[in-house]
């Protein structure tokens, strides 16, 4: 579901927005809905789950799904139409080595994160004895950090270059991912996570 609506999402905005600018400006302003999704996620899952019931996450998640996919049906009336320039072929891409750097960046930006989602809360448990909700709320200063960031890298990645705004999220990444082992205490989660969504 999520890479489906990302994917096609982020392609319609690059077919509507044209321009440099103006797209790098779309584009930050879609990644902010994914950074709201990434922001209220984790929270809420906990607090539903420790306060509510194992299913509640789920079933109010599928309920909202629901009702945004036929909203989008709706709002949208999708159409299939035939695109006026051919795309280039799969193996011409994979030869790119700015897409090769940029799926690159992309997979072990994302990796940081996708590894700490499993391991962070059981890590947690047995280092901090921490609850349900506890878990969940220790995602929140990544998840705020990526909102703000997605808003503000967007403009300045325009100014600097997109090469070194990457480059220094991949350093920025590193270092908090080797922080957070040494964390031992939840407050001490807030500047490592912080920094990972800013990454």
């Amino acid at each position: 579901g999520s890479a489906c609506s990302s994917v096609s999402g982020m392609g319609m905005l690059a077919t509507c927005y044209t321009d440099d600018k103006d797209r790098s400006h779309a584009f930050s302003v879609a990644l902010s809905g994914l950074a709201i999704g990434v922001l209220v996620g984790p929270p809420f899952g906990g607090i539903a789950y420790q306060f509510i019931s194992k299913e509640a996450p789920f079933l109010i998640l599928a309920a909202l799904a629901l009702a945004d996919g036929f909203l989008q049906l709706i709002a949208l009336k999708p159409a299939v139409r035939k695109e006026e320039q051919k795309g280039a072929a799969l193996c011409d891409l994979l030869k790119d080595p700015y897409i090769l750097i940029a799926a690159g960046s992309i997979t072990f930006g994302n990796m940081g994160i996708a590894m700490l989602e499993p391991t962070l809360p059981l890590w947690m448990w047995n280092t901090m004895k921490s609850e349900g909700w506890q878990q969940g709320v220790a995602f929140l200063p990544c998840s705020i950090a990526y909102f703000i960031g997605t808003n503000i890298f967007g403009p300045i990645a325009h100014k600097i270059g997109r090469g070194i705004s990457a480059g220094i999220g991949m350093v920025i990444c590193g270092i908090c991912l080797l922080t957070i082992p040494f964390c031992t205490r939840i407050e001490h989660l807030i500047a490592p996570m912080g920094g990972l969504g800013f990454s």
